[in-house]
């Protein structure tokens, strides 16, 4: 939600949308890693979610870092990314942001189980499953960008934008650190 709202406002919807197709695949990676674990396995191991949140809370918390010295956002031109950094940076921070979040794999584990039986792989499930996931996480990721674009125009004026942002993506990767 955040990485979205920030792609949206400092670099325009275009970014936003590779954001969100790097948001897309993440959480389908996600989808079919953990319907396979279950189907295999039956279970995801504790020790796996566990790791998952330490790399996710430290690239959190190192995203927020980089927040920190911004002093306003350039507002975006007709989509167009406005600072030097590529397209595919903004799909890899969308991947990124997706799959180290534990939350993901937990829903997904919690969620298989009512529509999968252990040793059978049905695609038709697997396409019902999957494709909602798909829609709703891209659809999603765009509200947030095109709201993130919106809000560009409230808070612009503030020479503090990234200590504010900064600051809350941190608190957030240290509260996913600690819970």
């Amino acid at each position: 939600m955040f990485l979205a709202l920030l792609q949206g406002s400092e670099y325009g919807i275009f970014a936003g949308f590779i954001g969100a197709i790097g948001n897309v695949i993440a959480s389908l990676v996600q989808a079919v890693i953990t319907y396979y674990i279950i189907i295999k396995i039956g279970g995801i191991s504790s020790s796996i979610f566990f790791l998952l949140k330490i790399f996710g809370a430290v690239y959190i918390i190192y995203v927020g870092v980089k927040l920190l010295p911004i002093k306003n956002f350039a507002k975006p031109s007709d989509g167009n990314i406005q600072r030097s950094e590529s397209i595919i940076r903004h799909g890899i921070d969308g991947f990124l942001f997706a799959i180290l979040n534990p939350k993901a794999l937990t829903f997904f584990a919690a969620l298989f189980p009512k529509f999968v039986h252990p040793g059978a792989i049905e695609w038709a499930v697997i396409l019902a499953v999957f494709m909602p996931i798909a829609i709703i996480a891209f659809v999603c990721f765009m509200a947030y960008v095109v709201a993130g674009s919106n809000l560009i125009k409230i808070f612009n004026s503030t020479i503090h934008i990234g200590k504010i942002f900064g600051i809350f993506v941190i608190s957030s990767g240290i509260i996913l650190l600690f819970s």
